[in-house]
């Protein structure tokens, strides 16, 4: 299926609409045979033919793909060239894109994927931050994922040269630098890492924590888009936060930081120490402070927070109160737990509920 097929299917389901007499259509059904044969999407072709079944009021500014038995795809459309692409739970093998003159910020929150090029992979494991950039001619590329791991990823489409009057003269040579990514003949040379900070972390959470019945979630939705675009290419410029890339992991290495991060996600709850943790994975301090961060995307610190609040996030929402969820994910007292809460979210645990 590619992007055409699917704005077919899309104006299929508008016709069985008008006979219903219902209204612009925001959530379509997708089978997860056609989207194993989901392959050739033009990126802006496809998101152009959206932008013009929503002019048209034929599809609502945001439209949901659910997927059967394989999570949603939510895009956001928000005119000049931005559109904000939420994946949640999903779980499927492949599927390839192709773009020009684009360039995709993508945060991948759970999940493994390997992204595929003609002559090599840029594979990512658990979170990770990076772009896609593409110049004037097409650049093509194929992601897989494992079927046995779910994956979330939050993704935000932009066109470089429309940033180019809203930034500083001094991010002038990081849009530079995504053109010559973009023009680049070696095809890895268009994936660009970006280390993930507390503030990408924070936006792509508050942006998963969207409430689809909130009567300002399309405007919410596109300010913190931007504020995710603005977070990332801050880290992209700035030489102080890089990874050092000099980091070298050993297949042991990386099965025991694997091992290390399977406790935390297990034990997150629990007083989890770097001096336990190492321990754990028959690791130093060092090496797994600076091996978690290199094969992760995030401190140890940073992913055992990341659990800890998106499991309280998931307390709330079922109806507890802030004093179980507090308790239930290692927090003995709730004004802690509620300070750190809303500063991962933006929000209060309590406004949380009420809302």
């Amino acid at each position: 299926m590619s992007g055409v097929d699917l704005i077919q299917l899309l104006r299929k389901a508008l016709k069985e609409r008008c006979l219903q007499g219902s209204g612009p259509i925001s959530q379509i059904s997708l089978s997860r045979e056609s989207v194993a044969a989901f392959s050739g999407v033009n990126y802006p072709d496809f998101l152009t033919e959206l932008a013009k079944l929503s002019a048209s009021g034929d599809i609502g500014n945001c439209l949901r793909l659910d997927i059967a038995q394989g999570g949603s795809v939510d895009y956001y459309l928000f005119g000049g060239g931005l559109c904000l692409v939420v994946i949640k739970n999903a779980t499927f093998a492949r599927t390839s894109f192709s773009m020009a003159n684009y360039c995709v910020v993508k945060v991948r929150l759970e999940g493994g994927l390997v992204e595929t090029v003609e002559s090599g992979q840029h594979a990512t494991v658990g979170a990770h931050c990076h772009l896609v950039t593409s110049g004037e001619h097409q650049f093509s590329w194929r992601l897989g994922a494992s079927e046995s791991e779910s994956l979330t990823t939050v993704n935000v489409l932009f066109k470089p040269e429309s940033l180019r009057h809203s930034l500083a003269p001094s991010l002038g040579a990081t849009l530079a630098r995504l053109a010559e990514s973009g023009e680049a003949n070696e095809p890895l040379a268009h994936f660009l890492d970006v280390p993930v900070n507390s503030d990408i972390l924070m936006c792509a959470q508050g942006i998963l924590a969207l409430s689809s019945d909130s009567p300002v979630r399309y405007l919410r939705a596109n300010s913190m888009a931007i504020g995710l675009l603005a977070d990332v290419l801050m880290q992209f410029e700035s030489d102080d936060e890089k990874p050092d890339f000099n980091v070298r992991l050993r297949k042991d290495d990386v099965r025991r930081l694997c091992k290390v991060r399977d406790l935390i996600e297990v034990e997150f709850a629990n007083c989890l120490t770097l001096e336990s943790l190492a321990s754990h994975g028959g690791l130093n301090r060092r090496k797994l402070t600076e091996g978690f961060k290199a094969l992760f995307g995030y401190t140890v610190n940073d992913y055992l927070t990341l659990k800890r609040m998106c499991k309280a996030q998931e307390l709330l929402k079922a109806g507890y109160s802030v004093g179980i969820a507090a308790e239930s994910v290692g927090y003995m007292h709730q004004a802690n737990f509620s300070k750190a809460f809303k500063r991962f979210y933006g929000i209060s645990p309590k406004d949380l509920k009420h809302a």
